[in-house]
Parts: structure tokens; C-alpha cells; sequence
């Protein structure tokens, strides 16, 4: 059965396999380095752990797991409040018109702004799902029970949240905006800024990026082609994001020029639908997969460290209550009479 729920410290070696897996070393947020990983895992374990007040450096790292084989599938993660401890810097794109009337020209031209904008939003983020187990709607589920953790725990999260994807490289793993712009102001190679942005403080950034706002038709065609453009393995992410009401609002990554979307948490498709139960029947699964009234859901329950997200069999009995099928209850670790949350795994629209 495939069980999403919060990384535990003796998922290191499982989780460092499945950062060994990545193709191209594509996620600086999932880096094949055991040290790193330990640390990412430690910070989970406690944010979970810890009683909040309100939203701020937590990471929340969530696993697949495949509970016959024990083998870990898949991760995502959110970061509950970024642009704190170390800025998130952007580019925002926009428009700035030039005229003569002297001349009778008129201009309107692109222009990208060096910004922090998204100060204090949560990121959903480190969404990866190993070659093996992307069948059955695993990507999916693990990209939507982000969602559900933060519709659960409502009050570990701010008012509005946030996505960068990776942006458009060449069949050689070269990005023109990079190549554009990123290389003329440090001395290093593109996966060795983008790594250092992943694990320092960003300073270097505000030290070395042009100050000044840069016009889209200074660059070379190639790069001004990709500006907004997700790659081809984060397209899938992408779309999905846009199912769940997250928009494009002109912000682009500094580095390669892929896309940043945002939301609003309470408008995210899955927090917003999703709908809270308590279980009043549990059915046996072969009963439920062959009555017409049960739907395949999403189904989440349990606080914190306890936190769990399954697929299961559900049957709407009134607005309060549900029958589920017990395999699913199983994989929760919740009871009769206990609360879930739940909503259709897919979009009925």
C-alpha cells in the first residue's frame, strides 16, 4: 500500500538512494549527499515536533512509501515561511513604454527587476518521484497531499504560498539564461550557482547581480525564448500546479528563467474542496471497490509526526460522517469514530 507521511531519521539511507536516482543532478533541494540529506531530515523531524504559534523556518519533508517493500518512491516538501533567515530573490517581469513625439515612435519593452517579493510566503517544493514508482497516480498523490498537510495544520502556514520551477535547458543541460545573463556576473558555472544558492544565504547574489532593471531585447533570442519556461521534466508539475489554482504572475528564477507560481493557500484547489469527515462504517475493500457509491479519494488524518495521506475507497453518508474502506483506515492509523480529511483524487470537471 503507498502511504505518504513525514520523513523519520532512519529513512536516511531509503531517502539518499532516491536522491542517487535524480537524473542530471536537477534538484539542488534533493542533493545525492548523505550529510546534507541528515540535516534536511533533522529539520523535518523537529518541525513536525515542534508547537508553532505562528508560521516560520519549519521544513516539512513528506515521503511515499510503499509499505509491503518498505521503499521509499517519492518526496516533496513544504517550507512553512521563506525570504527569513535568507532572501528569495526573482526576477519580476514587466512592461515600460518609451515615446518621441518628436520622432512619432512609441516602444514598449520587457523588463526584469531583481526583487524579493515573496517575503514570508510557504514554498511547495522538492517534488520527485523515482522512475519505478511514476505509475497509479503516485505523482499525484504525493504532489497533492503537500495540500493536505497544510489544510490540516492551517495554522502552521501563512496567508499565501509559492512554487519555483526549474527552468528550459538544451538536450546538453545548458540553459541560455544563464548563459545570457547569470554567467557574465559570477564566476561560476550554472549548477554550481544554483547549488550554492541552495545551501548558503544568498548574499552573494544581492553582491554580484546587475542592480539595475535589464531589457528582455539586450539579450540573445535564445535566451529571451525561455523566460517563463518551464523544462520538459517539470512541465507535469507545472500543470498540475495549475490545477490547483496557482498562477503566473511574471516572476521568473534569477539563474535559468523558469516560472514561479503562487496562490493563495485558502484558494488551492485541494485545500479549499477538501472536506473533513468523521468515519462512521468501514467497509471491507472488495465490498467497496464494487458498490458504485464509493469514490477513489485523497484521504489524510492524523496531527504532526502522526500525519498520514492515502487512497482510499470513500462513500459520503451525510455531511459529517463517511464509510471507508479498512485497508485504507489501516494505512491512516485511525479508528472508527475518528476525523479524516477527503477529497477526489481525480478532478471531477
Amino acid at each position: 500500500m503507498i502511504v505518504i507521511r513525514p520523513i523519520r531519521e532512519e529513512d536516511l539511507d531509503r531517502l539518499f538512494e532516491l536522491a542517487s536516482s535524480v537524473a542530471g543532478g536537477g534538484m539542488t533541494t534533493l542533493p545525492a549527499d548523505r550529510d546534507a540529506l541528515a540535516a534536511k531530515i533533522t529539520s523535518s523531524v523537529s518541525s513536525f515536533s515542534t508547537e508553532v504559534s505562528e508560521p516560520g523556518p519549519e521544513a516539512y519533508l513528506l515521503v511515499l512509501e510503499d509499505t509491503v517493500t518498505g521503499a521509499v518512491g517519492g518526496t516533496a516538501a513544504v517550507y512553512a515561511r521563506i525570504g527569513i533567515d535568507k532572501a528569495f530573490y526573482s526576477y519580476k517581469l514587466t512592461k515600460t513604454s518609451h515615446m518621441s513625439v518628436e520622432l512619432g515612435v512609441y516602444k514598449t519593452h520587457e523588463v526584469l527587476h531583481l526583487v524579493n517579493d515573496y517575503l514570508g510566503y510557504a514554498e511547495v517544493g522538492t517534488l520527485y518521484v523515482s522512475p519505478e514508482f511514476r505509475k497509479d497516480q503516485n505523482g499525484r498523490t504525493l504532489a497533492r497531499s503537500r495540500y493536505l498537510l497544510m489544510a490540516d495544520h492551517r495554522d502552521r502556514f501563512p496567508e499565501d504560498a509559492v512554487a519555483e520551477m526549474r527552468g528550459w535547458q538544451d538536450d546538453e543541460g545548458k540553459s541560455p539564461f544563464w548563459e545570457a545573463l547569470g554567467a557574465k556576473f559570477f564566476d561560476m558555472s550554472f549548477h554550481d550557482a544554483d547549488h550554492l544558492s541552495a545551501v548558503s544565504n544568498n548574499q552573494f547574489i544581492a553582491d554580484l547581480m546587475p542592480k539595475f532593471p535589464v531589457y528582455v531585447d539586450l539579450l540573445p533570442k535564445e535566451a529571451q525564448a525561455v523566460i517563463g519556461k518551464a523544462h520538459k521534466d517539470a512541465a507535469p508539475a507545472l500543470h498540475m500546479l495549475f490545477n490547483e489554482n496557482f498562477r503566473d504572475k511574471g516572476h521568473v528564477d534569477i539563474f535559468d528563467g523558469g516560472p514561479t507560481v503562487e496562490a493563495p493557500i485558502d484558494g488551492i484547489k485541494t485545500v479549499h474542496e477538501s472536506q473533513k469527515a468523521v468515519v462512521a462504517q468501514i467497509i471491507k475493500d472488495d465490498e467497496a471497490a464494487k458498490d458504485p457509491h464509493f469514490r477513489l479519494d485523497l484521504v489524510s488524518a492524523g496531527k504532526n509526526a502522526d500525519f498520514r495521506v492515502v487512497r482510499g475507497q470513500v462513500k459520503v453518508l451525510d455531511n459529517e460522517t463517511v464509510a471507508i474502506n479498512e485497508s485504507a483506515l489501516d494505512g491512516l492509523g485511525v479508528e472508527e469514530g475518528d476525523q479524516i480529511r477527503h477529497i477526489a483524487l481525480r478532478d471531477e470537471t
